[in-house]
C-alpha cells in the first residue's frame, strides 16, 4: 500500500471515530507471514504436533535410491498450501511435477490457500505470486484467510491474474456466491476429480465488509451441497470420481473450540475421499487422529504433499509427504524466483533509517499482548504520514488516529 493509500484510509477512519488519538492500538488478529525469526520455533511446533498424531508416513524412496519409477496408470496430485512468500519452493515443486510425469504419471497441482501473502509480495500486491504459479503449472487453488491482505480488489486481480481456476465454497456477497465454488478436472485416462474450496471464519477480519463467510455447522452442509453437487451423475457430465476439499480451516486447537475444523469436514461429511488442509502454521500430517482423511504440508514449503490416484480404480491408493529439502530446482522456474528476490532486495534492502534501541518485534510476550516501541512507532509513523499527505484533513490533526495490528509485526529491530 502507498502512502496516499495508507492516508486516504486513515482519513476515513478519522471521520469514523472522531475525537480521539491513540497511538500503539493493536488488534490480536493473527497471521501466517512469519518472518525468518520465528522459523525455528514453527518447525519445532510441527514436529511437537507430527509427534502427537503419530501417522506422517516415510515417503517413499523415490528420490534416493537411483532407480527409475513407474507411474504409468496413475494420477498423481501434488499440493502446497501457506507457502508464505517463500519463492524458492516453487522451483523445486516445479522439478518434482515433471519428475512425476517422467515416471509416468499425470499431474495434477493444487494449492490450499494463503498463496499471495509475504514481504516478497508486496510490491505487487500479490501479483508476483500469481506469475510463479502460472510458472510451476497449478492447475487448482483455493483462497485462504490471508490471500486477503491487500483488500478485495487486489485480489479479484489476482484471481484475474491466475491461469487456473481459484476456488472458495463457503463466501457470499449480497446472496450471491462471491467467487467459484467448485471444479473438475478430468484426466487423459478419464479420470474425474472434483475439488472445492473452504474458507475459515476467521477470514471476517481479513475481508470486505460485503462479504460473509459460513459459519460452524453451515461449513459441513456447504460442504455437503458441494461433494454432492460434484457426485452427481448426469446425462452430459459424469459425477466425480474422486472429491477433494481444498480446506483452509486449519486443525489447531483454537480452530476447534469455535466449532470448526478440517478434520471435521471429513467427519461430518459423505462421500469425501480427502481434505487437502491448510491454514495459519498448519499441521504436518497425513492422517487425522482418528484415522480421518486428511493431509497438509506444513508451513513455507516444508513439504509438498503427494496423493496417488489409480487410474483403473478410479480411486485414491496411497498419499504422503515429500521433504522439499530434498528437491532440486527447475531451472526455468528458479530463473523467475532469483530475479523475484533480487528486486526484493533491492527495493526493501536498503538502509533508510537507524534505532538508538531495540524495537521489540516478539509476538508473546509483545506485540499481541501488550503495548511496545516497535508497536508505537508504526503507529505514530501513520499519524505523521496522515497529517503530511492530506491536504485538507477532514478532522482536526490531534483527531487522526494511528491503528496497528500486532500480528503484523513480525520481527524485532535490533539498535
Amino acid at each position: 500500500m502507498t502512502m496516499k493509500q495508507t492516508a486516504r484510509r486513515l482519513a476515513a477512519l478519522a471521520l469514523t471515530i472522531g475525537a480521539v488519538w491513540l497511538c500503539g492500538v493493536r488488534a490480536s488478529a493473527d497471521s501466517a507471514n512469519y518472518a525468518d525469526a520465528e522459523t525455528d520455533a514453527l518447525v519445532k511446533e510441527y514436529s511437537d504436533v507430527a509427534a502427537e498424531y503419530d501417522v506422517i508416513k516415510s515417503y517413499p524412496n523415490i528420490l534416493q535410491d537411483g532407480r527409475e519409477r513407474n507411474y504409468q496408470g496413475k494420477t498423481v496430485i501434488l499440493h502446497t498450501n501457506d507457502t508464505s512468500g517463500v519463492t524458492e519452493g516453487f522451483p523445486r515443486v516445479a522439478w518434482l511435477k515433471h519428475e512425476f510425469e517422467r515416471w509416468g504419471a499425470e499431474t495434477i497441482l493444487v494449492d490450499a490457500g494463503n498463496f499471495s501473502m509475504g514481504a516478497v509480495y508486496a510490491s505487487s500486491e500479490g501479483g508476483d505470486a500469481m506469475e510463479l504459479m502460472n510458472m510451476t503449472g497449478y492447475d487448482v487453488a483455493a483462497i485462504g484467510r490471508y490471500d486477503w491482505n491487500y483488500g478485495y480488489d487486489a485480489l479479484k486481480r489476482n484471481l484475474r491474474r491466475a491461469a487456473f481456476p481459484i476456488l472458495c465454497a463457503n463466501a457470499t456477497e449480497n446472496g450471491e456466491a462471491a467467487f467459484t465454488p467448485n471444479y473438475t478436472y478430468t484426466t487423459r485416462s478419464g479420470v474425474t476429480i472434483g475439488f472445492f474450496g473452504l474458507l475459515t471464519p476467521k477470514a471476517a477480519t481479513n475481508a470486505d465488509s460485503a462479504i460473509t463467510i459460513d459459519k460452524r455447522q453451515t461449513i459441513y452442509s456447504r460442504a455437503q451441497e458441494q461433494i454432492d453437487a460434484l457426485r452427481q451423475d448426469g446425462n452430459v457430465i459424469p459425477g466425480a470420481d474422486v472429491v477433494i476439499a481444498l480446506s483452509g480451516l486449519g486443525t489447531e486447537e483454537e480452530h476447534t473450540s469455535v466449532g470448526y475444523n478440517s478434520l471435521d469436514v471429513f467427519s461430518h461429511t459423505q462421500g469425501l475421499d480427502i481434505v487437502l488442509n491448510g491454514g495459519e502454521t498448519s499441521a504436518v500430517m497425513t492422517a487425522g487422529p482418528n484415522g480421518e482423511q486428511a493431509q497438509s504440508c506444513g508451513d513455507s514449503f516444508e513439504y509438498v504433499g503427494v496423493v496417488v490416484i489409480d487410474n483403473g480404480k478410479k480411486a485414491i491408493e496411497d498419499h504422503y509427504l515429500i521433504p522439499t529439502a530434498d528437491l532440486q530446482d527447475d531451472p526455468d522456474v528458479l530463473d523467475a524466483s532469483n530475479m523475484l528476490q533480487n528486486r526484493y532486495k533491492m527495493e526493501f534492502g536498503s538502509v533508510f533509517a537507524r534505532t538508538e534501541t531495540d524495537l521489540n518485534g516478539e509476538s508473546a510476550p509483545g506485540n499481541r499482548t501488550e503495548e511496545t516501541n516497535l508497536g508505537d512507532l508504526i503507529s505514530d509513523a501513520m499519524v505523521w504520514t496522515a497529517r503530511k499527505e492530506l491536504k485538507n484533513p477532514l478532522v482536526d490533526e490531534d483527531h487522526i488516529v494511528g491503528l496497528t495490528n500486532g500480528a503484523a509485526i513480525r520481527a524485532s529491530i535490533p539498535e
